[in-house]
């Protein structure tokens, strides 16, 4: 693994994962809304103490999240329940909310670029709303017969999730009995006596347990992101090596200046705290990597949103976003900081004739290929975002796979953490959460009452 920085034009290399360019953000100067190298500076020697705390976590089997990714002994159960599930059905329904489905959904996206053997996997369904209008509709396509479930809660009584079981389980038993609902059936819940170990049990699924001291929002490499993944032929251990090889590459450093998730965390609070940055944009350019943007969103808003502090994440997919966010980001307030995550697509897709139209003049697009499109709109966008004084990160990978992707979710996942150590707010807990979950059941029986 190798990193290397030059502060005010800084490109970081993580070898064959991804690089970051911090040079849009951070300046001599400090023009515009740009940070001057001396706050930079200062803020990221700072994160000293952030990285001796993962260290002493990881040395110390404190953390969960910091073995996950070297940890091969709970595959072999992980791979038996895919295998059987990959024989055995068509569809399958994944229950859960927030981080008991991003993940996973974050790694399914990626499935049609990896390989042709998961042409022959269930189709998954994550079911993370409790729309009754969603639900219908997944009911009127799907067959009780050919569809496997798996519920995932970590506390085990989350409503939502004991909801969408109720329902489903209702649908199964329209052509199912006990015993084959229960054959297709897998639960992830933390142990204890919750609700849904309770149901588990009394209906007799299969049970796997959620570790207790491993948060949702970081959960991706344990079961709850893997189980999915592995039903659709994704190759977990290059996830698991992509995430390793980060988080080596952070506990081989010996200072921050050497570690790019450090290198980001500091960017995030120093341009809050210097130049009132308040949000944080992560503009895609790759549907493959839409559902990232939405697990990232999860991540960084409920481990940092406290006591009065954060920055608000905003997910941006590319030309999409383009012509619909773009305006207010160029010309509105200067207030957001970028964060442009790139892969290399320039000679894929098809080529655009000019014949196919008739032969009518459509300038520069004649004879280019959509992905040289594509980067040219990356690119136009970057250079226009920094042309108008706003500080912009670049996260390049040459192309999505398992491992590149296991790695960016490590990246962040570091990121946010020492983001949070920074701010001095825990990165762990959602206290603001848990008090909306007793308001929701509040207002149940309120219902029940009127």
């Amino acid at each position: 693994m190798v990193a290397w920085t030059q502060i005010g034009g800084a490109e970081w290399a993580i070898a064959m994962h991804y690089t970051q360019d911090i040079s849009g953000c951070v300046s001599p100067l400090g023009p515009r809304t740009n940070l001057l190298e001396t706050d930079f500076g200062d803020t990221l020697s700072n994160t000293s103490r952030s990285l001796a705390f993962i260290k002493d976590s990881y040395e110390n089997a404190t953390l969960p999240l910091f073995r996950l990714p070297e940890a091969r002994d709970d595959l072999a159960v992980l791979e038996e329940i895919a295998q059987r599930y990959r024989e055995s059905f068509k569809d399958v329904i994944i229950l859960g909310t927030g981080g008991s489905s991003l993940g996973g959904r974050c790694l399914y996206a990626i499935v049609n670029e990896i390989s042709l053997q998961c042409v022959e996997a269930p189709k998954l369904h994550f079911m993370d709303n409790v729309d009754p209008h969603s639900f219908a509709l997944l009911f009127a396509s799907l067959c009780p017969i050919t569809t496997g479930l798996i519920v995932i809660s970590k506390s085990g009584d989350t409503v939502e999730t004991l909801a969408q079981l109720n329902i489903t389980m209702a649908w199964f038993k329209t052509a199912l009995n006990a015993a084959e609902i229960a054959s297709r059936t897998v639960s992830l819940v933390e142990p204890g006596d919750s609700m849904l170990r309770q149901i588990a049990s009394k209906c007799q699924f299969t049970t796997l347990d959620h570790d207790p001291n491993l948060g949702g929002r970081y959960s991706a490499f344990s079961a709850v992101g893997l189980l999915p993944a592995l039903i659709v032929g994704l190759n977990v251990r290059s996830i698991r090596q992509g995430a390793a090889d980060v988080l080596q590459m952070l506990l081989q450093r010996t200072t921050p200046e050497t570690c790019a998730p450090a290198i980001g965390a500091a960017l995030n609070v120093a341009l809050q705290q210097k130049s009132a940055i308040n949000n944080s944009v992560l503009m895609i350019y790759s549907d493959r990597l839409i559902y990232f943007g939405h697990w990232y969103r999860q991540l960084w808003a409920e481990s940092l949103g406290k006591n009065g502090l954060g920055t608000t994440p905003i997910p941006f997919l590319g030309t999409v976003d383009q012509h619909s966010q773009l305006q207010l980001c160029l010309d509105g307030p200067k207030d957001k900081f970028f964060t442009s995550l790139m892969t290399d697509v320039s000679v894929t897709g098809k080529s655009i004739d000019a014949s196919i139209f008739g032969d009518v003049d459509i300038g520069p697009l004649n004879n280019q290929t959509m992905g040289e499109l594509l980067k040219a709109s990356q690119k136009g966008t970057v250079e226009s975002l920094i042309k108008n004084g706003h500080p912009v990160r670049l996260i390049r990978t040459k192309e999505v796979n398992e491992t590149t992707l296991g790695a960016l979710m490590m990246h962040f996942m570091l990121e946010t953490i020492i983001a949070a150590d920074l701010m001095g707010v825990n990165a762990f807990d959602q206290p603001a959460v848990e008090s909306s979950k007793i308001l929701t059941r509040d207002n149940l029986s309120g219902t029940r009452n009127r």
